[in-house]
């Protein structure tokens, strides 16, 4: 794959995750009409053809359909399984790796795991937590949480990234 293409491919992909946030955002509501690919490549400035990829992107992923003549809508629940795919991602992606980077550096120790008979990294003993160390720990939790009950649903298929 050439430069030219790998650019093109990105930003199609990326006025597509553009596109994708505006439906997360609730700009664009089910069954509503999203813009044309004209006017994605006025507002974006890019290449018409690149923004009709996108939306074509958009209908492949099942965010979009495509009425002939009339243009392309958003189809009925895709802000829902946009948000919790972009949630399971996001929770693999970015939350267990630093999470992951945060107990290697000891800012999660055992205090602010609870841990029973863990051991305790020194500036955590007798409560001088390190000030990130409950709070990265509270939200390890609440990651682990949000992981476990987006992978239960398992959605289709992951967006393009």
């Amino acid at each position: 794959m050439g430069d030219q293409e790998l650019s093109q491919r990105a930003m199609y992909l990326e006025a597509a995750r553009r596109l994708e946030d505006e439906i997360l955002r609730s700009n664009y509501r089910d069954n509503e009409r999203l813009p044309s690919a004209l006017d994605i490549a006025s507002r974006l400035q890019i290449n018409q053809a690149t923004a009709a990829r996108a939306l074509q992107n958009l209908c492949d992923t099942q965010i979009a359909f495509r009425r002939r003549g009339l243009g392309h809508f958003v189809v009925p629940g895709a802000s829902d399984r946009l948000h919790e795919t972009r949630t399971r991602l996001f929770a693999r992606d970015f939350l267990h790796p630093l999470l992951a980077e945060a107990r290697l550096l000891g800012f999660i120790c055992a205090l602010s795991e609870g841990g029973p008979g863990k051991s305790v990294p020194d500036a955590c003993v007798a409560g001088r937590h390190r000030p990130a160390c409950v709070a990265l720990g509270n939200l390890e939790q609440a990651a682990t949480s949000v992981f476990e009950s987006c992978s239960r649903k398992q959605p289709r298929d992951d967006p393009p990234s």
